[in-house]
């Protein structure tokens, strides 16, 4: 809706109030920031419900971490394919440091957050299936 909104900024002269609205690295931010929630939310829900097991929940979030990695390289070579507002423009954008910092911070965020998964990783696999564990 940035379009629309554009417009009505403008019919309604509001462009001196909101002129952040018009920068194009505004904007690159905003489409980031949109995709990057979509893909929070995929994973939110994924962690929501009832009858869920503690090993699925720790893989769901591991499988995010990897995403997340895989995320950050590919937008470290200019490749916004999990990104599709960005993708979109990825020819105006000269600067990905920004975002690759922020991915960073989501990596953080998940590590320190959900360190116990890693922790107790071991103990989620046998409990799912303990025969495939040596009985020493």
């Amino acid at each position: 809706m940035l379009k629309e909104i554009t417009i009505f900024i403008e019919e309604q002269n509001l462009k001196e109030e909101y002129p952040h609205i018009f920068l194009s690295e505004w904007q690159h931010e905003l489409f980031f920031l949109c995709d990057i929630t979509k893909h929070l939310n995929e994973v939110n829900l994924k962690l929501q419900g009832k009858n869920k097991f503690i090993w699925d929940l720790a893989r769901t979030v591991t499988e995010f971490m990897r995403k997340l990695q895989v995320f950050k390289e590919q937008i470290k070579e200019n490749d916004f394919s999990f990104f599709p507002s960005l993708k979109e423009i990825e020819s105006k954008i000269n600067d990905t440091a920004p975002y690759v910092e922020f991915i960073d911070g989501l990596i953080r965020e998940f590590d320190s957050r959900f360190q116990d998964f890693k922790k107790y990783g071991l103990a989620f696999q046998f409990i799912k299936n303990p025969f495939t564990f040596d009985k020493n």
